[in-house]
C-alpha cells in the first residue's frame, strides 16, 4: 500500500515538473531583485514605463520597450498617483 502512494507521489512531482518546465509566465518576467522599485518609478517618470497591473502588492510592469518583469511594492501610498501624473495606465485586479 505504502509503495503504492510513493509511486503516485513520485508521478505527481514528475508532472508538475515537466509543467513547470513549459510554464510560459515564469520566462516572461525577470528576477524581482533585477529591478529595485526606486528604478522602476525613475522610469516611469521618464516616461518609460505604458502599464501597471496590480495583484495586491506584487505589480506586473510593461516598459514601452523590452520584456515584462515582476516587483513587489513596498506599499507606496501615491505610487498610483504617482504613474498616472506620467501617463501610465494602472490596472488593478483581485
Amino acid at each position: 500500500m505504502i509503495s503504492k502512494i510513493a509511486v503516485w507521489v513520485l508521478i505527481a512531482f514528475v508532472l508538475f515538473t515537466v509543467f513547470r518546465q513549459f510554464d510560459t509566465t515564469a520566462t516572461e518576467t525577470l528576477p524581482a531583485d533585477q529591478i529595485s522599485y526606486t528604478q522602476f518609478m525613475q522610469d516611469a517618470k521618464a516616461g518609460k514605463i505604458s502599464r501597471v497591473d496590480v495583484q495586491g502588492r506584487q505589480l506586473t510592469v510593461t516598459p514601452k520597450s523590452g520584456s515584462k518583469y515582476s516587483i513587489t511594492s513596498p506599499g507606496d501610498l501615491w505610487m498610483v498617483d504617482d504613474l498616472r501624473k506620467n501617463d501610465v495606465q494602472v490596472f488593478g485586479k483581485p
